[in-house]
């Protein structure tokens, strides 16, 4: 009879273990995903925002077009292949970009480099887990 009892609490404890660290591996699997995720598509906006930018010919410095006010953008050209931008961050939840890294407000870091002989450019985004 005892010996009954000790094996029923003894599978009782290793199910209770069993248990836990399945439960505490899933709960860290899905952590590690998300963030991954998030970067991915924070990634993945600043690349959208760099395109939007050589489309529109516009420059952070002036928030608006190059022909708009050369004064602020002299040099930004995107049609010149010498032309090369700034690092620049992005913040998703204001729109707002900045030459600086803020931590716990920038999302995404966004290089060009400069145009090949066909003016194109390699544009390389990278997304920050927040």
């Amino acid at each position: 009879m005892t010996v009954a009892i000790m094996t029923i609490i003894m599978i009782a404890i290793l199910a209770v273990v069993v248990l836990t660290l399945a439960y505490n591996q899933s709960r860290l699997a899905r952590g590690v995903a998300q963030g991954r995720t998030r970067a991915l598509y924070r990634a993945q906006a600043g690349l959208v925002d760099a395109k939007e930018r050589i489309r529109l010919s516009s420059c952070p410095a002036c928030k608006g077009s190059c022909t708009v006010c050369n004064a602020a953008c002299a040099g930004c050209d995107y049609e010149n292949v010498g032309f090369d931008p700034d690092t620049y961050y992005l913040d998703l939840e204001t729109g707002s970009s900045s030459p600086t890294f803020v931590a716990g407000v920038s999302d995404a870091e966004v290089v060009m480099g400069q145009g090949d002989a066909n003016n194109i450019r390699q544009i390389v985004a990278t997304g920050y887990e927040q």
